[in-house]
């Protein structure tokens, strides 16, 4: 079951991703993300890195088999889940629900950001990269 191995996964994480992001203009510092947000974060990156090289096969149509071509989409769903997790756990743990415009910096600090994007599509990446 997946949730007995996320958990084991989480628990035996032995180095931390830690977030790339440098504090953009208009970012509010709300808090640094506790230690159990920030093994989330890591495992969501990871996923997302073994998703991105499996991604790569299909464009270049290297997908063997069914059962490869089930593989990814397992993983897609699960990367999907990880996130979906990790930004109910953020806004949960920093009372931030309802806030639109909430991201993770360098140094696990969750921010929030006082410029909101000015057309759809960048209201599609704030959402798709921040988590709202």
């Amino acid at each position: 079951m997946w949730l007995k191995f996320l958990t084991f996964e989480l628990a035996s994480l032995e180095t931390l991703i830690e977030p790339k992001q440098e504090m953009l203009p208009g970012d509010v510092i709300v808090g640094v993300a506790s230690e159990d947000l920030q093994r989330l974060f890591t495992l969501w990156t990871s996923s997302e890195r073994g998703f991105d090289e499996l991604t790569l096969k299909i464009k270049y149509g290297e997908v063997e088999s069914e059962k490869e071509a089930d593989h990814i989409r397992e993983l897609a769903w699960k990367k999907h889940m990880l996130s979906g997790i990790f930004w109910t756990c953020v806004k949960d743990e920093f009372k931030l629900w309802g806030v639109q415009g909430i991201g993770i910096r360098k140094g696990f600090n969750i921010v929030t950001s006082t410029i909101q994007p000015v057309n759809d599509i960048g209201r599609f990446f704030q959402q798709f990269f921040e988590g709202g």
